[in-house]
């Protein structure tokens, strides 16, 4: 039977990792979580992130810098994985 390499794909990221990823300071992470944008798993007071939740911060990101949206803009976005239309902004 031949050899298969595994690769291993990480369930989480710090919140250094992903920091790193998108290219943003971890203290703009925690801004996020503090205003109810992103919500990661915590244990033992280690932020935890899934590659699920790198990917909606990133669309949430994007909106922010293309589309300058509201901090309640956003949460919808990251919420709803859609772009919010005005009826969901009232």
């Amino acid at each position: 039977m031949p050899y298969k390499e595994h690769t291993i794909e990480k369930k989480y990221f710090t919140i250094t990792d992903v920091a790193a990823d998108l290219e943003i300071t971890t203290s703009k992470l925690r801004y996020y979580e503090d205003i109810g944008i992103i919500y990661p798993d915590k244990k033992k007071g280690v932020r935890l992130y899934k590659a699920e939740n790198v990917e909606k911060i990133r669309m949430v990101m994007q909106c922010a810098k293309t589309k300058q949206f509201t901090c309640k803009g956003l949460k919808f976005i990251y919420h709803h994985k859609r772009l919010p239309t005005l009826n969901d902004l009232i």
